[in-house]
């Protein structure tokens, strides 16, 4: 996922991507779930994509496991963070510049039972 909100799809090869291609492409919001880090540890919100592209310039929000962010005019803006995580250990797992919302959102971690 790029800070421009360019979407890349990364799955099986045998696997129908039309609809979900069809649905970035005409949707006025696209939104998408993903981890944070990836397999090898490095953040999966960056710069550019490297991988062939599904759509550009497409999603306007981003969830993961540790934070929401908005991606407007080529701007991330951080809407909700963690509890635990400093913006500062966040931005240092990035490189791309962080906007933060003036709503800046605490999720709650969930507790182990």
């Amino acid at each position: 996922m790029s800070e421009r909100g360019d979407l890349s799809l990364r799955v099986p090869p045998d696997a129908d991507t039309s609809r979900a291609l069809a649905l970035a492409a005409t949707a006025p919001q696209v939104l998408v779930v993903m981890d944070f880090f990836a397999a090898d540890g490095s953040a999966t919100l960056v710069p550019l994509c490297t991988g062939p592209l599904a759509q550009e310039c497409c999603v306007t929000r981003v969830y993961t496991d540790i934070a929401v962010f908005d991606l407007k005019d080529g701007k991330v803006i951080l809407c909700e963070i963690i509890e635990g995580i400093t913006l500062l250990s966040l931005q240092m797992e990035l490189e791309i510049d962080l906007l933060v919302s003036p709503h800046l959102g605490l999720i709650k971690a969930p507790t182990l039972k």
